[in-house]
């Protein structure tokens, strides 16, 4: 019997050794480096903008290894600092500021030092100003309307940056101009783009809700048409055979065409600056065999410095392209 409790006594002994000894391992004190991320923020319900919003540090914490475990989880989480309206800059001390959150504080840890042990924090009360979208699209003529989706946008900022604007501030929602260059004329279109803020505004701690808007609108085509009430007749034919032939037009003129090219270039046409000119080609064949018609085969706007850009005519019968052509060998003309 006595050896029955001899062999309990030493089996609860040993029960109670290991829990102390398990006990006092997760209580003895050691020192941790922990990697957190703290998020820096207004108090609840109070309008600030804080700069920066986070900050990853290096803590030095001291506690018992259970301690260590709950703040190293705490850390993981993240750690939330609530920063009072400074109307400025401030130097945060992290070490100071972490010790005094709740987390660290459950978990029953010593901040021994932080790594920054200061941040530089500004925070300013703010407004909010609802302002227009005004849809920008450079290089681009549009035809109808340009709508925005949504129309007006939220500004956040600086109360104090409010009080230096104008009453009226709108931002611009710039689609880009290798884009639009891309897009079909004539046909409605929604792009996505990103809000830009004015100049004033720019490098200022203003947030934005929302940063992206819908601009949709339909291209204007990059052709325009014009009338041309008196195109002139050019023949082109080999140099060398004008040596050898005269070549007489009866009619020298086509009359009312419409006239198809890049907008500039009707703005040239109608501002005088180019005239149009209808081509006949002729090839050697044609004047050694005196043929008695040819026909348009293209039109050339050229302006006043020498240049030249093709054109297209519009609702032209062929018939009416059709040209009678006088070919007379230059001995015959010469012959009395």
């Amino acid at each position: 019997m006595k050896g029955r409790d001899d062999a309990f006594t030493l089996i609860l002994i040993t029960v109670l050794s290991s829990i102390i000894w398990v006990w006092a391992a997760g209580n003895t004190a050691e020192q941790a480096s922990v990697t957190a991320t703290l998020h820096l923020q207004g108090p609840e319900g109070a309008a600030l903008i804080v700069t920066p919003q986070r900050q990853t540090v290096r803590l030095t914490l001291d506690g018992s290894h259970n301690a260590l475990e709950t703040a190293r989880a705490a850390a993981a989480e993240g750690l939330y600092l609530s920063i009072a309206d400074t109307g400025g800059m401030i130097g945060l001390d992290v070490a100071s500021a972490v010790r005094g959150l709740d987390a660290i504080r459950r978990a029953g840890v010593r901040v021994v030092d932080a790594d920054p042990a200061k941040i530089d924090v500004t925070a300013y009360a703010t407004v909010e100003v609802e302002v227009t979208v005004v849809a920008v699209l450079p290089g681009a003529t549009v035809s109808g309307d340009i709508t925005v989706d949504p129309a007006t946008v939220t500004l956040r900022m600086p109360r104090d940056l409010r009080e230096r604007l104008p009453e009226a501030i709108t931002v611009d929602a710039v689609v880009d101009r290798s884009l639009l260059e891309q897009l079909e004329a004539g046909v409605m279109q929604t792009q996505e783009t990103t809000i830009e803020l004015p100049g004033q505004l720019e490098g200022t701690e203003t947030i934005v809700t929302p940063r992206r808007v819908a601009v949709t609108f339909k291209l204007r085509s990059r052709t325009a048409t014009t009338q041309v009430e008196q195109v002139r007749i050019l023949i082109a034919a080999p140099s060398e055979d004008y040596a050898q032939y005269a070549i007489d037009l009866p009619r020298r003129m086509l009359r009312s065409i419409t006239i198809e090219a890049d907008v500039d270039v009707i703005a040239q046409i109608e501002a005088g600056d180019a005239m149009v000119f209808a081509v006949v080609r002729l090839a050697s064949r044609d004047l050694e065999g005196g043929i008695e018609q040819a026909t348009v085969t293209a039109f050339l706007a050229i302006a006043d410095d020498g240049t030249s850009v093709p054109v297209t005519a519009r609702g032209v019968d062929v018939a009416d392209l059709a040209v009678d052509v006088q070919i007379t060998p230059m001995a015959d003309a010469a012959a009395p």
